[in-house]
This record gives structure tokens, sequence and C-alpha cells, in this order.
């Protein structure tokens, strides 16, 4: 029967299969990924704030809104978030949910204000900080599978291998389980242990996480009539993710219990890039803006581990562990393109329109492995293409009461049409102003389906998330 290498040969293996968990287009689309966040009244008009200004979370869309303001200002928003998710997978459906609470905008704004006869009526600075995805989920994927294991999946992978060659994170580890078996030993081919179908099959995926972004930021006001500002942004990113596979045997007669396989990963890093954008007001009635986003230079840690249980009627329970390893890299998200108009009637109504362009093959790893950073980059090239996101928003003052709504939706990223991951948000709220104090509320709505393949010959999952956040925006002017 098969006989356990020692603990030192599996880590001089380890450059043999590190790359079997990171770097790949998965991460790179979570890196780019970046939905509203902001204070209250910013994703109360769904994030259409480019040609608006007046809010300190443009300075991580349009900085150009920083130079509308007139007045000094400091705000700070606390988030409260349900995260549920449904999966549907071989004819069954289950649920689950993650609730976080969260700052999701904190910032301080300097104005230095002219008189209108000037040229330069105002010059504004701010520190302030955005959360710019949340990534609290959990999912739980089950049904009975009669067609196939994960095991074939490990066994695939390992024909025309050695066993001192598997790769120790998978793999060798459903060796040493006895969840796979040699049929020959001078080819090296393998077969999964499992003697017929039928398992019930269970993932349960934790993500714990959020990335997000601390700009410095400034911005003019020239002649009432033209803003410019520029910020330069300080991202951090943190996600923890545990994979639970489980498997258990529903046919008496099958030799095969149960597996029950676990992956951790853990990543987290920071960046920076450097936005720029303007605004126009050719018409008392009419604001035009546009603005540019440069990649954001990320430098990421992973840290990663793998074990896996399986028991057989002949064999027992056997278990066995990887080693950890923890990897550093560079990742640049792709930039980014806005175009942005807005409507204000008078003085009792704005509508704002957002429209952002970037193509999410844009993104590029780097790292001391310089091979395995090409296929990775290959990948994100092949998976992804441009993904066209639009903002829509409105305010309707009432005295000291203002009224808000917005939607927002964000493009499919898969170059594939096979694959259509879009999301949509709604939101509302509303604000009330106390002349230097004012406080504001709001409510999202976003929804996103994703199709997933538990492994390879995997039956497809549909998984379908909702986040319900909830927010209130307290800010001061002075």
């Amino acid at each position: 029967m098969k006989k356990t290498l020692s603990y030192l040969l599996l880590a001089m293996l380890l450059l043999t299969s590190i790359f079997s968990f990171s770097q790949d287009e998965v991460d790179a689309l979570r890196f780019s990924q970046i939905y509203n966040g902001g204070t209250s009244r910013y994703v109360g008009m769904g994030g259409a704030f480019g040609a608006i200004g007046g809010d300190l979370s443009t300075a991580y869309s349009n900085p150009a809104g920083i130079g509308v303001f007139r007045t000094s200002q400091f705000t700070f928003t606390p988030n409260l978030v349900f995260n549920s998710t449904s999966a549907n997978f071989l004819n069954e459906t289950t649920n689950d949910y993650k609730t976080n609470f969260n700052i999701n905008n904190i910032g301080y704004l300097k104005s230095f204000v002219g008189n209108d006869n000037d040229d330069l009526v105002a010059f504004n600075w701010g520190f302030i900080y955005n959360r710019t995805n949340n990534f609290n989920f959990n999912e739980d994927i089950m049904g009975v599978n009669n067609n196939n294991s994960i095991t074939d999946f490990f066994a695939d992978n390992s024909n025309g291998y050695s066993i001192d060659e598997l790769n120790v994170f998978r793999e060798r580890l459903a060796w040493e389980t006895y969840s796979i078996n040699s049929i020959d030993s001078t080819n090296y081919n393998y077969v999964s242990a499992l003697e017929n179908y039928g398992e019930l099959q269970r993932r349960k995926i934790t993500k714990n996480g959020y990335s997000g972004e601390f700009d410095i930021t400034f911005g003019i006001n020239i002649k009432n009539k033209f803003y410019w500002g520029s910020s330069i942004g300080f991202s951090s990113i943190r996600f923890n993710r545990n994979l639970s596979h489980y498997e258990q045997d529903t046919v008496e007669s099958n030799n095969f219990n149960y597996l029950i396989y676990n992956e951790n990963l853990k990543t987290y890093g920071s960046g920076i890039n450097f936005k720029t954008g303007i605004i126009y007001k050719p018409l008392n009635f009419l604001r035009i803006g546009a603005a540019i986003h440069s990649p954001t230079y990320l430098n990421l840690t992973d840290n990663y581990s793998t074990n896996m249980e399986a028991s057989f009627d002949d064999v027992g329970t056997n278990k066995f562990t990887s080693p950890d390893f923890s990897q550093r890299y560079a990742f640049n998200t792709p930039g980014k393109f806005l175009a942005n108009l807005a409507f204000v009637i008078g003085k009792s109504a704005i509508i704002g329109f957002d429209y952002e362009f970037l193509d999410y093959s844009w993104g590029k790893y780097s790292n001391e492995y310089d091979f395995y950073s090409d296929y990775a980059n290959r990948r994100v090239n092949e998976t992804y293409t441009i993904a066209h996101n639009f903002k829509l928003g409105a305010e309707y003052r009432l005295g000291n009461l203002s009224l808000r709504a917005g939607a927002a939706y964000y493009g499919s990223p898969f170059k594939t049409s096979e694959i259509d991951s879009y999301t949509i948000s709604y939101s509302g709220g509303f604000g009330l102003n106390f002349n230097n104090v004012f406080l504001d509320f709001a409510y999202l709505y976003q929804n996103n389906t994703i199709e997933y393949y538990m492994y390879t010959y995997s039956q497809k999952a549909t998984i379908s998330s909702n986040s319900n956040k909830f927010m209130a925006t307290l800010g001061f002017r002075f």
C-alpha cells in the first residue's frame, strides 16, 4: 500500500505546485471590481455624482467634485450590511447569510473660498476614506451527484506524474488519504477510489474582508464654470476565504464513507493610484464631467494551506495536511474612464448620470516567477473583456428635507456570452439639513448572479447573492 514520505521531501516539492491557488483570473476580478461606497447621499443617488460634485465620496470617482465645495466639511458614515446567498445545484437549493458592520466613509475637507469675481473662486483639499468593496459572504452548495466526484478531478490532475511529483496542496492529499489509486505505476495513471457514484456533495465557502481607499485630494473652482480636481489614492485589501468540500456516501455497497477537503487562503496588501477629472458648467442647469483613473498598483501577499480527511471501510480514516505557503506578488488593476452628466433644476432637484468604461483584461500580474505571471495574465486576457457601467440618481428638496433615489448597472466582465455575470443595485434615502449639521440615511440593494463549478466535470451551480446595506451619515459644515 501507500507509504507516507517525509515532510522535508514535500517541502522540496513545494515549488512544483505553488500556483494552484493564487494569481488567477478569479482574484484579478476581485481586486479590480469597485462598487458604490461612500456617504449616504452618494449611495442613495446610485453613485451618479460625477458631474454634481459637492460630496466627499467624489474623491474616488471624479475628484473635480471636490472643487464644488464652498465650506469646510467633516463626514462619518457607519454601515450595516446583510448579505445572503442562494445556491441551486443538482436540483437542490440552499441558502446562507452573513452580517457585517463597517465604516463606509470618513472624511475631512478644508475649503478656502475667495470672491465670486475672482478667477479662482475656491481651493479645497481633504483626506477621505471610502470602502470600495465588501467581501463578506457565506455560500452553501449542496446536492447528490450521480455522475462524478472531486476524486475524479484529483485523479485526472495526477495522470502523468509520479507520486513524488503530485501537487502537495491537492493531489498529494488525495493520494495520502487513499482517495485516488494508481492503476499503472509505469505510466503514472490514477483513478478515483470511489466504486459507485451517488454521493452527497456539499461545499461551504466563507469569505471575509474588504477593499478600501484613502484619498488625498484637492479641487479648484474657476469662475463657477470650470472645476478641476485630482486625488492620490492609497488602497488596501484584506480577504480571507475558507473553503470546505464534503462528500458523503449514500450508496450502501460502497467502500467509501466520506471525504473532507479544506482550503484556507488569506490575501492582504496595499496599493496606490492617481485620479484626475473636470466638471464644466456651460449653462446654469447643465454640468458635464469626465475623469480618468490610473491602474491601482497593488503589492499583495498570499498565505495558503490545505488539508484532507477521508474514510473507507478497508483502510479506515486518514488525514493529511499540506505545508503552509506564503508568497508576495504584484497586480495592476485596469484603469478607468468616466463620463458624467447632470441637470440642476432650480434649487429643488438634481439628476445625475454616470458612465464608466474599463477593460478587465488589462489587469496584470507580476512576480519573481515570470513564467507563471505570463500564464496568469494570459488567463486574464482570455477570460475578461470591456465592461460598461451605468449609474443614475436623483434628489428632490423640500425645504430642509431631501429625498433621493438611484440605480446602478455593472456590466459583465466576461468575454464569453455563455457567462453573463452583471450586477444591479437600487438605492434610496433621505437627508435632513440643519444649517451647519446634516444627517443622511440610505438603503442599497444589490443583486449578482454567477455560475460556479466546484471542479472540472462538476455540474454547474447557480449562485445568487443579495446585499442589503443600511447607512447613516453625520456631517458638519464649518
